[in-house]
């Protein structure tokens, strides 16, 4: 397929793609640029190597030796194009400009509507904007519950309100002293461009517990000020009725730990009790004037002024599925539990569906996020199972590892990006992640562009992922059926 015009004069770029030269309009190339790395899209179109930040732009990368002769070859450089299907097309290197001459000019904006028709769903900032593709209708969350994150401090269990909870991270390496501390005080750390101030959860509560190894730092906001409450580690998110949480009785509130306890959460499922807190609550007025008072010098300012777009931003629960690194909205997200060893098979099943779990007394199907999406999970102590519920369904997906919460503004989404095949139905959109230290994948490639995070996470709806099994298997047992 030859670009009409290709030859009437115009001016070409010529340039090498597979070891065979090709020819594009040099009208529709903005600029050339080196190829960054890139996040794997899985289910996308054959021709997909991903998507990548170009500046502050993400584009679909398209592979010009896919595209035209469906077939892999390197690639180092990217032209960037525009036009009706902007995206940026991976090549080897480029040649130089010439006017008509004999090279292959193949259609590219023909080749490139057959692999991504404008009339699809591309994936985009919906998911990030909280629309309703992105979170839950009003049947799946109500008014009268309540989502909390259980932490577990010194072998206890707390809690949190999810929606005072911007992120949570690793600690960095390097903690400096923090000037005028208070007691529980540990010190402060890079973060988003500014200073961190670190507090020991355990110190606020008043118990005597060493930091256990593997710590999480829960970024919330006291008194307006930006603070990392460091604890022990995640246990899972919780939903639960808000007639389920208690006040705590006067009877009980005697020592400092008790009196920043706000209530008592009864689990609707049973276990253990959890004692719910609130930041807001966490320090006395006077040393949270103090540490804002620290914290406003104006070396720091940018660690306790808020982004207007962040603040109204949505929490996420952040993942890793086999190579790829995803989120969900938090709100959509029932429990987080510990992959049980083990996992009821069903006959005759895909691949993709484990069996069935039993989760506190409750059967429920366990999907392999990974193997539905491209390859079998690998098997860990880290694999957790995140368990959600959509129209009278309840599944769990299992995946490798729990990264932590993460609050993204729809700035942090990009816009939309069409990715072709199933792609388009799996994934809500792509958000840019600041990394935290060893927050990803340790065998993600580092001397590859295509790499599998590449700084992004893929957003991923779990009501559309019940939905799109639910329509697998009905079609698995049509076709059985058929043939019998």
């Amino acid at each position: 397929m030859t670009a009409p015009g290709a030859a009437t004069g115009q001016a070409l770029l010529v340039f090498t793609s597979g070891g065979a030269r090709m020819a594009i309009d040099a009208a529709r190339v903005r600029e050339v640029a080196a190829l960054p790395p890139i996040t794997v899209v899985p289910q996308a179109a054959a021709c997909l190597v991903g998507v990548a930040r170009f500046r502050s732009q993400v584009l679909p990368v398209v592979s010009a030796a896919r595209l035209v002769d469906g077939r892999d070859a390197p690639a180092r450089q990217a032209l960037l194009l525009g036009g009706e299907r902007p995206c940026a097309l991976a090549i080897d290197k480029v040649i130089g400009l010439v006017t008509g001459g004999e090279d292959r000019a193949p259609d590219f904006e023909a080749l490139l509507a057959e692999a991504f028709p404008v009339g699809e769903r591309s994936a985009g900032i919906k998911a990030a904007a909280g629309t309703p593709a992105a979170a839950p209708n009003a049947a799946d969350f109500r008014d009268d519950e309540a989502l909390l994150l259980v932490l577990e401090v010194g072998r206890q269990h707390f809690a949190l309100p999810l929606d005072q909870i911007e992120e949570v991270c690793l600690p960095a390496d390097d903690v400096a002293a923090l000037p005028q501390a208070i007691g529980a005080a540990l010190g402060t750390m890079a973060y988003r461009g500014g200073l961190l101030p670190l507090l020991s959860l355990a110190g606020l509560l008043a118990m005597d517990a060493p930091l256990a190894e593997n710590a999480r730092v829960v970024v919330a906001r006291i008194g307006g000020t930006r603070v990392g409450l460091v604890v022990d580690r995640l246990r899972h998110v919780l939903r639960t009725p808000k007639a389920r949480i208690d006040p705590v009785p006067v009877a009980l509130v005697r020592g400092e730990a008790e009196a920043v306890v706000q209530a008592i959460c009864r689990p609707p499922e049973g276990g253990r009790l959890v004692s719910v807190l609130d930041a807001g609550h966490l320090l006395p007025e006077d040393v949270t004037a103090r540490l804002r008072a620290v914290m406003t010098a104006p070396e720091r300012a940018d660690a306790t002024v808020p982004d207007k777009a962040e603040a109204q931003g949505q929490t996420f629960l952040s993942f890793r599925a086999g190579a790829h690194r995803l989120a969900v909205p938090a709100v959509a997200v029932d429990a987080v539990a510990r992959a049980p060893r083990a996992i009821s098979a069903i006959p005759e099943a895909p691949s993709w569906l484990r069996g069935v779990a039993n989760l506190r007394g409750e059967a429920v199907p366990v999907i392999d996020l990974a193997e539905r999406l491209d390859r079998a999970a690998e098997a860990g102590d880290r694999q957790r199972l995140i368990v959600a519920s959509h129209g009278g369904s309840r599944a769990a997906f299992l995946v490798e590892e729990i990264y932590g919460m993460v609050r993204l503004s729809a700035q942090a989404a990009a816009t939309a990006v069409p990715t072709g095949g199933r792609a388009n139905e799996t994934f809500e959109g792509f958000a840019a992640l600041e990394d935290a230290p060893g927050d990803g994948p340790e065998d993600s490639p580092e001397d590859s562009p295509e790499d599998s995070t590449a700084g992004m996470a893929l957003l991923v709806s779990p009501f559309a992922l019940i939905d799109a099994a639910a329509r697998d298997l009905l079609a698995a047992a049509t076709r059985k059926a058929g043939a019998a």
